[in-house]
């Protein structure tokens, strides 16, 4: 359980203000066509004792080693890129991929992976099927915004025979990481209810995870769900957190070194037209091609868009173009209106990296690139 800390909130609040007013004369002006967010400090916690919490290992350097990955994904929009991305990575050997209860249900997800496999000539991976349940709670996305996520969006994307293994995620998940024993990074594109249940599942399997790297969590900035989506009273998470908020504060007391990349980061970077027309002028392999496809569906009805998760994989390859702070992470679990909640514990030793920024020309260029092999 984790008990509010009035007292701290205002002492956070004053600090956090005198900051910003200390830095705004000498801020670099953003390079986005959109508004930076603004910084706006969230509720501390202190968490209660947790007898089952491991103290919490060395992050591997990613960026000077060839990265093993286990990745779960909700397989939406942004989804697509990054797996795409990570597919055509040269430093990139994925191991498995797993579905993950979010945007797409679980099944359709799994199948659309398996296309996305066959677009990239890499049937050779194992894909199953992950829960459609969590650990706690109900929650779910809109289901008005699943259907298009379930069809993959329409892409022009090849169909396959190819099947979901038999293994549940979690089961593929564990015996990827027990044949390669501190070898396995397991990038978490969605929710964490899979991780959650191969932890439980085998009380060693966190000492035999390399890292877990995820795209998740708001720190210093608001959540996102009630922003997209009014009908739910949260406005201090964000929705990978909130879909499981039990599965995910196991995950973070399990002891495994994290690499976390909030909305702090991602709400910095937007496709906008140039960046798309860019993408679409350069594409020439069917990674990238597929990737201006999509990008070209989503340019029609807004000015810019998010792509979260491709912000996360990039910043786990190229991890010198974001800027990290050590942190201690807690997950509200009590308070029905802050469910998921990603809150930064004071005096306490770190249990993250967190990513507050990237450098976005650094992103955009790598992308590209790697998209493009």
């Amino acid at each position: 359980m984790l008990t509010r800390l009035r007292s701290q909130r205002a002492c956070l609040s004053l600090l956090l203000i005198g900051a910003m007013i200390t830095c705004a004369a000498c801020g670099r002006a953003p390079t986005a066509t959109v508004p930076a967010p603004t910084l706006t400090p969230v509720p501390t916690y202190t968490p209660a004792p947790n007898p089952t919490a491991q103290p919490t290992r060395a992050l591997p350097d990613a960026a000077a080693e060839r990265i093993g990955v286990f990745i779960t994904t909700d397989m939406s929009s942004d989804d697509v890129v990054a797996i795409l991305y990570l597919l055509r990575h040269p430093r990139v050997q994925v191991l498995g991929i797993g579905s993950a209860n979010g945007v797409a249900h679980v099944e359709p997800a799994a199948r659309n992976v398996l296309r996305l496999l066959a677009l990239v000539q890499r049937e050779d991976i194992p894909v199953a099927v992950g829960s459609a349940e969590a650990l706690e709670g109900d929650h779910n996305f809109p289901g008005s915004w699943r259907g298009g996520a379930d069809r993959l969006f329409g892409l022009d994307v090849p169909d396959t025979k190819a099947q979901p293994v038999s293994q549940t995620c979690a089961e593929l998940l564990a015996s990827t990481v027990r044949a390669r024993p501190g070898e396995v990074t397991v990038v978490l594109l969605g929710a964490h209810t899979d991780l959650a249940l191969a932890l439980r599942n085998d009380t060693g399997l966190a000492r035999q995870i390399k890292a877990v790297h995820m795209m998740g969590g708001a720190v210093h900035v608001p959540g996102n769900i009630q922003a997209e989506y009014s009908a739910v009273d949260n406005a201090a998470a964000e929705w990978n957190l909130w879909l499981d908020y039990r599965a995910a504060a196991e995950v973070f007391s399990a002891g495994i070194p994290l690499s976390v990349v909030p909305l702090d980061a991602t709400n910095g970077v937007r496709v906008d037209q140039a960046y798309y027309q860019r993408v679409r002028d350069a594409a020439t392999s069917p990674a990238a091609k597929t990737v201006a496809d999509l990008w070209r569906q989503q340019s029609r009805s807004s000015g810019g868009f998010y792509i979260w998760d491709a912000v996360a994989t990039v910043a786990l390859t190229v991890p010198q173009a974001a800027r990290w702070e050590e942190i201690r992470v807690g997950i509200v679990t009590d308070d029905p209106k802050a469910l998921g909640q990603t809150v930064p514990v004071l005096d306490v030793a770190a249990n993250s990296r967190v990513c507050l920024s990237v450098d976005v020309p650094t992103l955009q260029d790598d992308l590209l690139s790697v998209l493009n092999r």
